[in-house]
């Protein structure tokens, strides 16, 4: 067993390989009585083709989602949903482009709970009728989303912006996507991903170490697993943005609009693993809460609140999507755009930002939830365990800060406004 400390905030994690390769991290708090679990499987909505060995398999999109949903049901007949309420646990799951998690949390029945996930998850149950009777529920959940408006918006702009990157799709497929699914797509990407070698555990709160950890073991070693070699397969994508700009009607009464910033994330992840911080940082500094545009935007009227913004990681990619509501679109655009273009570095700036970001640190460090979704993405973003995330606040430096800008290309964006629809 390894132990990883987070200097400065006093969080240390403990990481287990138990012998069939899966992952455990743990970071036990005595103080506090509830625990949070998520087993991750590094397996999203962005892949749909792969091979293992000679064979190729391409499964329609959507089929990540979908395969969560169908998680949920055991041959048995006992759901994780009936299984942990009755212990009086809450559990849920959840999928993006990136990865599938399954998460369970509570204050009593740890190890009953642990067991419980560990054996679900290893146990798929997919038939001709369930997997048929699951697309009438997807379809009911996909028709909901597609008339509201900010998923809307975020779709078509990631569609817009995207050639041939997974990133352009809906997480959950469309319709007809779902159609399409059945329950041998299933089973080929349960056996190609869902093996301990391509998943990890974290495991947050008040948690005994020892114990935990003989119990996952043990788990284990009852359990089979093929752990097959698989290949990704994905299209090169190109530099500029697909389409630069598009009006759509929607369900709203004041327009939205969202600008995506693409651009190619290479060589930042190589010479600036943390390129991420610094963009928040730009980001922050200009569109920010306590931004002068926001203030000149909200004065002349053009604006009632403030921006929204995402950074959105998509394998050699990354999205900087920025989002607001205003009937004054093109104009709000043009202010935003030409404040990203005009700004530079200040070091007043820089100091706030570094002091908001070590307090947030501090902050994760008594919230179990908070410090499980952050090792998680440290995991899947860096693929291993950053102990000086305190420290490295006060490495980061107007150099660094130069490089990335200089490897953001402001002019390549796309544009999509959801306006209000006309009155027949």
């Amino acid at each position: 067993m390894k132990m990883f400390e987070y200097k400065n905030i006093g969080i240390k994690i403990y990481k287990h390989v138990c012998k069939n390769g899966l992952e455990v991290y743990l970071a036990p708090n005595k103080n506090i009585k509830s625990f949070y679990v998520t087993l991750n499987v590094k397996y999203g909505s962005d892949i749909t083709k792969f091979k293992i060995g000679d064979k190729l398999f391409k499964v329609p999109n959507g089929s990540a989602h979908f395969l969560e949903h169908k998680m949920f049901e055991q041959e048995d007949g006992i759901t994780p949903f009936d299984f942990y309420s009755n212990l009086g646990l809450d559990c849920n799951a959840s999928t993006n482009n990136i990865r599938t998690d399954y998460v369970f949390s509570g204050s009593n029945h740890f190890e009953e709970g642990l067991n419980f996930l560990l054996d679900y998850v290893a146990t798929p149950y997919f038939t001709n009728e369930n997997v048929e009777k699951e697309k009438g529920i997807i379809k009911q959940e996909i028709l909901m989303y597609e008339d509201e408006p900010s998923q809307k918006l975020y779709d078509i702009s990631f569609f817009n912006a995207y050639f041939k990157n997974q990133i352009r799709y809906q997480i959950g497929g469309k319709v007809t996507d779902i159609i399409e699914i059945t329950k041998e797509d299933l089973y080929n990407i349960y056996e190609a991903f869902y093996q301990p070698q391509n998943m990890f555990l974290v495991i947050t709160g008040n948690v005994d170490l020892k114990n935990t950890i003989k119990l996952i073991e043990n788990n284990q070693s009852k359990k089979k697993f093929s752990n097959k070699k698989v290949e990704i397969i994905r299209e090169d994508e190109p530099l500029k943005i697909r389409k630069n700009y598009e009006e759509v009607e929607g369900n709203v009464f004041i327009s939205k609009f969202a600008i995506n910033i693409k651009f190619n994330n290479v060589k930042l992840k190589e010479k600036v693993p943390d390129y991420l911080k610094y963009i928040s940082f730009f980001l922050d500094s200009v569109l920010g809460s306590t931004s002068k545009l926001k203030e000149e935007l909200i004065k002349k009227n053009l604006i009632t609140y403030g921006f929204a913004t995402d950074i959105v990681s998509a394998n050699d990619y990354t999205s900087i999507l920025i989002t607001g509501e205003t009937d004054n679109y093109k104009e709000v655009i043009n202010y935003i755009m030409k404040a990203l273009k005009e700004y530079s570095f200040k070091l007043k700036d820089f100091k706030t930002n570094s002091k908001l970001l070590k307090s947030y640190y501090v902050y994760m460090s008594d919230n179990i939830y908070s410090i499980n979704s952050f090792i998680a993405s440290q995991l899947i973003n860096r693929g291993k365990i950053n102990e000086n995330i305190y420290l490295d606040v006060d490495k980061m430096n107007r150099k660094e800060y130069n490089y990335v800008m200089s490897q953001i290309d402001l002019n390549n964006y796309g544009v999509v406004i959801i306006k209000p629809k006309l009155k027949k």
